[in-house]
């Protein structure tokens, strides 16, 4: 294998006291061309989820895009999710489909969700969900203020 270039499988087994066994296998592959890292990540999990990431990393920013599908049939699309190192805050949009069916025939997304996120760990965007905008201010504090139709509520993001 050149040395730009990389190719390599990863699988994970974890065995919960109860027996029960979880596990992911991580397929990457990832190369540089014209001083631009091109990397793709293909995920499988026991329980039905999977994806496929692909991440592309220059000196100026690091960009995602790819899909998942949850392991109860939800298809999410990243696109023109970005990391600006100059700007140095995360650019996140994500779309959310009842299956990736309703995805291939054009349908609505349920979510979609536009979030920018700053070093200091705050940041604010908008997710929508049947046609009510609901806008998100993160804190620092590990704390979230949600406002739609004119009632806000607070929560904390770690519980």
């Amino acid at each position: 294998i050149p040395p730009d270039s990389v190719s390599t499988n990863y699988e994970e087994y974890i065995t919960f006291r109860s027996g029960r066994i979880d596990s992911s296998y991580i397929s990457i592959n990832a190369r540089e061309i014209n001083d631009i890292i091109h990397a793709k990540f293909e995920i499988v999990k026991r329980n039905d989820a999977h994806g496929t990431l692909y991440i592309e990393q220059s000196e100026e920013q690091i960009t995602l895009s790819g899909n998942w599908t949850t392991w109860n049939g939800y298809y999410i699309v990243f696109d023109d999710t970005k990391y600006d190192f100059s700007e140095d805050v995360l650019d996140i949009h994500y779309e959310v489909y009842a299956s990736e069916e309703a995805y291939d025939n054009n349908e609505d997304p349920i979510i979609i969700a536009d979030f920018k996120i700053y070093p200091e760990q705050t940041g604010n965007g908008t997710i929508t969900y049947n046609d009510v905008i609901y806008n998100i201010e993160f804190h620092y504090t590990a704390t979230a203020t949600i406002e739609a139709n004119g009632k806000s509520t607070t929560i904390n993001l770690y519980q």
